[in-house]
Parts: C-alpha cells; structure tokens; sequence
C-alpha cells in the first residue's frame, strides 16, 4: 500500500521537476551567449583599432616627405631588400642567387640615369652586400660539397673495406677447405701407400753378405747371408729371388748366354727363389762362394722381389786380420738406354769399408 502511494507521487512530481530543469538550462545557456556575444564585441573593436592604425601609420609613413630621396627609388629599393632577405634568409640558399638580384641592381640602375648620390650608394651598398652573401654562399656550399664528398668516400671505403673482409674470410674458409682435404688426401694416401708397402716391401731392400766368421770345408768357402738392409722403411719382402755370379762373368751377354738362358739350360743365371725375408732375422742361403787366398774377389747380386729390384756388389779379401768383405747395394731409379747407363741410387754401403763379421741380427 505504501509502495503505491510513493510510485504514485513520484509521477504527479516528475512533470514540475522537467519543467525547472528545462527552465534553469536555458537561463544558463543565455547568459553564457551574452557573455560571448559581448566580449566579440569588443575583440572586433580592438582588432579594427589595430588595423586603423597599422594603415595610418603605414600611411604616414608612405607619405612621409623626404627632401633628399624619391618616394618611388626607396620603395623600390624596399622591395628588393624583402625580396632579397626572403629569398636568402627563408628560401634554400644556393649559389647563384645572390649574383642574380646583382643582376637585377645592375638593370635597375643601367636603366636610370638620373640618380642622386644617396640613390647611388644605397644600390652600391645593396649590390656589395649581395655580392658578400653570394660569396659565402659559394664557399658554404664547396665546403657542404667536399663534406659530403668526404662521407661518400668514407662510406664507399668502409664498403670495399668490408667486401674486402668477405672475400678474405670467404678465402680464407675455402683454403681452410682445401687444406683439410689436402690434409685428408695426404692421410689416405699416405695409408694406401703403407698398406701397399706392407704387401710389396715399399722402399725395403736385402743385403748378401758372405759369412766369414765361420769358414766351410777348408777354410775359404763361406755361405751367404741375406737380411733387411738398415736404411730402408725394414718390411718384409715377399717372393725374393736371388742371383749370385762371380765377377768378371763370362760370357756375358754372349749369343751363347742367351741361348742357354732361353733354354734353360744355364743354371748359373737362374735366380734362387728364396721367399719370404722379415726385418727380424736374417737368412742363410742356400748358395756358397769359394773366394781364393790371394787378392780381392768380387761377386755380383741381382735380388728381386714384390718391390723394385736391387743390385749389389761385394767383395771378398783374405788380409792380416783375416777374411774380410765389403759390399755396395744400389737400385735403378732411371734405366739407360742403349748408349746410356742407369742411373742408379746407391741404398747401402759398408762403412768402415772393410768388415770381418757378419751381422746376423737384424740391422
């Protein structure tokens, strides 16, 4: 009941409330408007008071007597020298400018006569004063001219210089490239090259000697041992073959030789298939020499194996400390020709020349 009652009075109340609200906006907006309205007024009334006398003065000023100057050179003159300050001051300043207003001073007074003293010095003074402005217009813009220059260089400069790092850097990674492959290359060859000495010999050779500490059946025949030689990568050789002949040889290179050896039937110049040497031991071969008691016999040794083939000369003596040997292995590095001998690669000598033992261990 008293709900209604209230909802009721807030609807006879809410007409009178719009009615004064409205009423107290529109007072407010009307004052507001007359406040405006009065102080436009009086803005308009302080500008046009302005305005009145900016044209009077420039009035006054325009017509104002000058005994000594024409109204019509100053003006002119004044016109110049706006242009001019516009045109230098708030204008983009470049060369050429200046000399052109000259240019201009120059026609004006070409084209008049009749000047007066102030009238003349007034343009020569204007015209020097352009000429200065020209002047270091000129130098501001070659000084502007050798910065910018300056800059492009050292940009250009910092460019190449940059370029000039990649393509370093760029060559230094590509030679870093081929070196490791160079360096791979090397490795593998290098382990090719050892297996491949490993099952042919390398660079390995063998040494006869004669066995001269132990005489055989009446004290001047002697057996023959074989070894690695000491100067050489020592592997083992395999398939060694052995020819031992008594120097001089005769009938060599005979028609008769050939025969026989063709045939078979010369024994002598058969090489002795001995097999396998190591570094390790040395071995006796199966082939005795018989050297005589008095003077130096020599003996020439053909050796062949997997590898490249040696020749060796020895020589047998029987002197004051008893026997004694010496030898010289070589092996061809450039075979001759039918008047050329072969260059030949001397691998092992006997030093001191003469020995009166035979090293049967390894060397």
């Amino acid at each position: 009941m008293a709900l209604n009652v209230c909802e009721q009075a807030v609807k006879r109340a809410k007409p009178r409330l719009l009615k004064s609200s409205r009423r107290y906006i529109l007072q407010h907006m009307s004052k507001l408007l007359d406040k405006v309205a009065s102080q436009s007024v009086r803005i308009a009334r302080s500008l046009r008071q302005g305005l009145t006398w900016l044209w009077t003065s420039t009035e006054r000023v325009a017509l104002w007597e000058m005994p000594v100057y024409r109204r019509w050179v100053l003006y002119t003159q004044a016109t110049l020298i706006v242009l001019s300050v516009f045109l230098c001051v708030w204008w983009p300043l470049v060369p050429g400018i200046a000399i052109g207003l000259v240019g201009v001073v120059g026609i004006i007074m070409a084209a008049f006569a009749d000047w007066k003293s102030y009238e003349k010095a007034a343009w020569i003074a204007f015209a020097a004063v352009l000429f200065i402005v020209e002047f270091q217009t000129v130098e501001r813009d070659r000084h502007t001219n050798e910065t910018e220059q300056t800059i492009m260089r050292d940009r250009e400069q910092e460019a190449i210089r940059k370029e000039e790092e990649a393509i370093e850097k760029q060559q230094q990674g590509f030679t870093e490239v081929v070196k490791q492959g160079q360096s791979l290359f090397a490795n593998e060859k290098r382990l090719s090259q050892e297996d491949r000495d490993q099952m042919t010999g390398g660079d390995s050779y063998v040494i006869v000697v004669p066995n001269v500490g132990v005489p055989l059946d009446g004290g001047n025949t002697f057996a023959l041992t074989a070894a690695i030689g000491k100067n050489g990568p020592r592997i083992a050789l395999q398939n060694v073959r052995i020819l031992v002949r008594k120097l001089p040889i005769e009938n060599e290179f005979t028609m008769d030789q050939i025969k026989a050896l063709l045939a078979g039937s010369d024994v002598r110049d058969t090489p002795t298939l001995i097999g396998i040497i190591t570094p390790d031991d040395s071995l006796i071969l199966p082939m005795k020499i018989s050297p005589p008691l008095e003077g130096t016999t020599e003996y020439f040794v053909n050796v062949d194996a997997v590898n490249k083939p040696t020749i060796e000369t020895f020589r047998v003596r029987h002197g004051d400390k008893g026997w004694e040997y010496s030898f010289n292995v070589s092996r061809v590095v450039a075979p001759g020709g039918p008047h050329k001998k072969d260059k030949l690669k001397v691998l092992e000598v006997t030093k001191p020349e003469w020995r009166t033992q035979v090293v049967m261990q390894p060397h």
